[in-house]
């Protein structure tokens, strides 16, 4: 008895022993070790015990991917991502690890090297240029609130000029104001320039009478 077992003892390592790398010895046979499995992480008669960086240890001992530019997770949510990427961020609303605001290329222990259009590089940061834009209403995402002779443009958090047209018009709208301010104002002074007037000559007649 003892005899058999250890001749099954000696079938079992010349047959782990057998099998080529990436593979793991199971049930007598060589089973292909999951590609995403770490090297010196796929062990014989178990399978895949951990995964490369961005994918998680599934119940059958494969591997799955994380959620988009996640590092680290133990399973295909955000909730379960515990590292993002370098450089990257959780993102609730999108579900994923995202580039910092307007970064288009990121490298690690360097920074944002490229901005989208609209955004400015700023010590390895990319920085809303906010052309037109009021003051304190410019925010990492764009501009709230554009200021005198600027609009806002189709796209979201964008100012471009005011056209030509509009301009003029609000011109002549403050040019009109204006002038009815003075008209007003010469009206009220002319008016009691008169009143003082009628009053000296009231008082000369009372002096003569």
């Amino acid at each position: 008895m003892n005899y058999i077992l250890f001749l099954n003892l000696i079938v079992f390592i010349n047959a782990t022993h057998l099998c080529e790398e990436g593979y793991y010895f199971l049930n007598e046979t060589c089973i292909e070790c999951d590609k995403h499995c770490l090297y010196d992480k796929c062990i014989d008669e178990i399978g895949c015990q951990e995964c490369q960086p961005k994918y998680y240890l599934n119940e059958t001992n494969g591997c799955n991917p994380c959620v988009l530019n996640c590092e680290k997770c133990t399973g295909d949510t955000l909730e379960k991502c515990t590292k993002c990427q370098d450089g990257f961020y959780k993102s609730n609303i999108s579900q994923i690890c995202l580039l910092p605001y307007g970064c288009i290329e990121y490298e690690d222990f360097i920074g944002c090297k490229s901005c989208e259009e609209h955004y400015i590089l700023n010590n390895s940061m990319c920085i809303y240029k906010c052309d037109g834009c009021s003051d304190g209403y410019c925010t990492t995402t764009g501009c709230e609130k554009c200021s005198n002779w600027f609009k806002e443009s189709d796209s979201f958090g964008d100012c471009t000029k005011a056209s030509v047209g509009k301009i003029i018009c609000v011109i002549i709208i403050i040019l009109i104001i204006i002038l009815v301010l003075i008209g007003f104002i010469s009206g009220i002074f002319f008016f009691i320039k008169k009143q003082r007037k009628h009053r000296q000559y009231e008082d000369a007649y009372h002096n003569v009478n």
